[in-house]
């Protein structure tokens, strides 16, 4: 209400509040307990469900919204091209490491850009991503599993087979990262050219529909309907 004299108004407001002091302490505590439990709470919930969704990332073994497997060179460039794809990158699947020391773990043999070996969590924290035929890059599960030590220039024996052949090679270190043994596979990086040789060689096998393929990890605007997007991206 618009008064003639704000001043007297004040004065009876100050005097109220003098009057129920300790009342008045109790309000606003109360306010402020309840104020920080649900910043707490909200708190708590966000933390959580970031956790979730770290773990289930690590688990599935990629941070980006969705991939797509067993693809064609051909078929990669063309879902590149939909307007539904905020980002998105590939590698080209060799093998499955064969030797001996391995066969506990999964260690899957591939070229990869390193966006895509960024959204796997496998890029390597020390040293580079393989350039030359005779480079590696693999996680320190990998080099502990046969005995190799953490260091960049080391010699890493690697058995594989490819179209019905087998393949037995040494590669130097270039690159290594932490190993994460929730992921379900450990990834193993070779360079382009030497992916692309071995796919090149002409070997066939009906069985083998393995090598040669191309994995592409694509991210979304956002995160809402991931499968109805995934879905639609097949379907175009």
């Amino acid at each position: 209400m618009n008064v003639a004299n704000k001043q007297i108004i004040n004065r009876l407001a100050l005097r109220f509040l003098k009057a129920g002091r300790a009342r008045n302490i109790i309000a606003v505590t109360a306010v402020i307990l309840t104020t920080l439990m649900f910043t707490s709470v909200f708190t708590l919930g966000s933390n959580m469900l970031t956790t979730i969704q770290n773990e289930t990332m690590r688990q599935v073994g990629s941070s980006a919204h969705g991939g797509l497997k067993y693809l064609t060179m051909e078929q990669y460039e063309h879902f590149a091209q939909s307007p539904l794809i905020k980002d998105i990158s590939y590698s080209r699947v060799l093998s499955l490491a064969e030797n001996k020391p391995l066969q506990k773990l999964q260690c899957e043999i591939r070229y990869s850009e390193d966006k895509m070996a960024e959204w796997y969590f496998s890029y390597p924290s020390t040293g580079k991503m393989p350039q030359l035929d005779n480079e590696i890059a693999c996680s320190t599960i990998m080099l502990d599993a046969l005995g190799i030590s953490h260091e960049i220039g080391a010699l890493v024996p690697l058995e594989f087979s490819a179209g019905g052949v087998s393949y037995s090679e040494t590669f130097t270190l270039c690159g290594y990262w932490a190993g994460d043994p929730v992921m379900a596979a450990q990834q193993v990086w070779l360079s382009e050219g030497y992916v692309d040789s071995v796919v090149a060689e002409n070997i066939i096998d009906e069985n083998d529909q393995l090598t040669g393929t191309i994995n592409a990890e694509v991210w979304f605007s956002n995160s809402l309907d991931i499968e109805n997007k995934i879905l639609r991206l097949i379907e175009e």
